[in-house]
């Protein structure tokens, strides 16, 4: 493509030396030689046309395909995350999900307020930043209103990892001394004092979930941006 745009460049170069050439003939009445450099000067018109319809063509192709290619990554991404959507959905009981409200799944939050959806009514939400988040549970009202539709779990909050499955919610709080296992059903939560205490109740209580814990952040960015293109980072 460049090496189309280098020819129409010079041809179109020459082509002003030539026409240069061809008025100075005609002042000094030298006509033969003005007859030759007009021809020329044909030429080079024809071949910088040429030229700059193949660089004009090829670079017009080149950004069709990059344009379709970025759609299609957009198209990809939005079924990546509807698919995690559909994922979450399908774990919740329907009679339960019922109640859920219809943006209950899909927002994301607001400036620094995070929001990452559970199993109905339950989310976990940070504030300033995802570094930790505590559990909330909503009650009725609009989602992006938390102030009026929601309340925060007691004394379940500071959670700087967690897993979960259809009936259960394993997590860590800071300082990582302190693991807990929270009942979807029943709102109750034990406290353990080490991962493997937890683990082992969880799976005597018929937890059947992934066992691989994950940070705030990267259960934001796993539920929300499965492709991790366009993360919404914290503020500074």
């Amino acid at each position: 493509m460049l090496l189309w745009l280098g020819i129409g460049i010079l041809a179109a170069s020459l082509l002003l030396v030539t026409a240069i050439i061809t008025v100075v003939a005609l002042f000094q009445r030298r006509f033969h030689t003005a007859i030759r450099a007009a021809i020329l000067a044909g030429c080079l018109i024809i071949l910088a046309v040429v030229s700059f319809s193949m660089f004009a063509g090829k670079a017009a192709a080149k950004l069709y395909s990059t344009t379709k290619s970025f759609v299609n990554t957009e198209q990809q991404a939005m079924q990546r995350r509807q698919q995690q959507i559909d994922r979450l959905k399908a774990m919740i009981p329907p009679a339960q999900l019922a109640g859920a409200p219809a943006n209950f799944f899909t927002y994301d939050g607001f400036w620094d307020w995070w929001r990452i959806p559970l199993i109905y009514p339950y989310s976990l939400e940070a504030i300033d930043t995802l570094d930790n988040a505590s559990l909330n549970r909503h009650n009725s009202g609009p989602v992006e209103d938390p102030n009026n539709s929601e309340e925060q779990v007691q004394e379940v909050y500071h959670i700087i990892s967690y897993t979960f499955d259809s009936h259960w919610l394993l997590f860590q709080r800071m300082g990582g001394k302190e693991w807990g296992l929270f009942n979807f059903a029943t709102g109750k939560y034990r406290v353990f004092h080490s991962k493997q205490a937890l683990l082992t109740s969880a799976k005597q209580h018929g937890y059947t979930g992934d066992m691989q814990f994950r940070t705030i952040q990267e259960g934001y960015d796993r539920y929300y941006f499965p492709d991790s293109s366009q993360i919404r980072c914290p503020e500074k």
